[in-house]
């Protein structure tokens, strides 16, 4: 659906979360998909920039690469970063608009978005993995997600071309349709562009135009191929457009208050019964 449509993740990322509502609530899913594209843009992000790195060491002076470096050292960074504040609990969202509401900003507005950002906030910050046995596999994944692609570009490249072939050929056009992916999410299945980006690129590396609009309708196809089965699958499942957009849950929180025998102070435990609007199936969550 993402690669379909011009609304790209804004309705991809949903159709997941709706796909398995028979098994887990929105409320779960849509901020493990947040937490699984933060990580994908953190090793996409290293991809790229070690793609820049490597065509300016190939081609280009020192002082370019300087500038390279010091540009992909800033991209790394703000990724890292979100990663950093996800990791403390900072609630940087929330907090900005507790402070743009208490200078008279907008009031009413800002009251009713500022729960929902803090609610989103704290089921993300829940569901993010700090156990080095969950984060490990974690990353994993995504960087042998990257290390197929690169192998799937030299398997290409070596049948298409007539000119010898190196990991590092498929390593730079591997970069380069990971940033025309994020650059250019809003054209559907990105027609013409990948071409083009793939055309330019291997007439730099000195492979001929014609090689690198091959590899791209070549791995075109294999995207095709994928969309095909996956919408016979959304088929089969009875999943529609309508439903994506209109999918909505109930849910009724009973917050239990107990005090402490010790301190005194009334500890939360949030008891969460989720009423799925779809299915009428409950489920009851605890969070501590």
């Amino acid at each position: 659906l993402g690669n379909l449509t011009p609304l790209s993740i804004i309705i991809s990322e949903p159709a997941k979360a709706v796909f398995l509502q028979h098994r887990e609530p929105l409320r779960r899913t849509l901020p493990a998909l947040a937490i699984e594209n933060l990580f994908y843009t953190l090793s996409a992000m290293f991809v790229i920039g070690g793609g820049l790195v490597s065509v300016f060491l190939m081609f280009q002076t020192s002082g370019q690469l300087w500038i390279t470096t010091v540009l992909v050292g800033v991209m790394i960074g703000l990724v890292a970063t979100g990663h950093w504040v996800i990791w403390r609990h900072w609630l940087i969202g929330s907090a900005t608009l507790d402070w743009l509401h208490a200078r008279g900003v907008a009031p009413g507005a800002l009251a009713a978005v500022t729960t929902r950002v803090r609610h989103l906030e704290e089921h993300i910050h829940a569901l993010y993995p700090r156990d080095w046995r969950r984060l490990a596999p974690l990353a994993l994944l995504e960087f042998s997600f990257h290390l197929l692609a690169i192998f799937e570009v030299f398997l290409v490249l070596s049948v298409v071309s007539d000119q010898p072939t190196t990991i590092l050929h498929a390593f730079v056009f591997e970069s380069t349709n990971r940033f025309i992916s994020f650059a250019f999410r809003f054209v559907p299945l990105r027609i013409g562009v990948d071409e083009a980006g793939s055309g330019m690129f291997a007439d730099l590396l000195a492979l001929g135009t014609v090689t690198g609009v091959t590899l791209a309708i070549v791995r075109k196809g294999r995207i095709l191929v994928w969309m095909a089965i996956g919408v016979l699958l959304l088929v089969r499942h009875g999943l529609s457009i309508r439903r994506i957009l209109a999918a909505s849950t109930t849910e009724v929180v009973v917050v239990i208050m107990a005090r402490s025998p010790v301190s005194g102070t009334p500890p939360k435990t949030r008891l969460s019964l989720v009423i799925d609007s779809e299915t009428k199936r409950r489920r009851l969550y605890s969070a501590f």
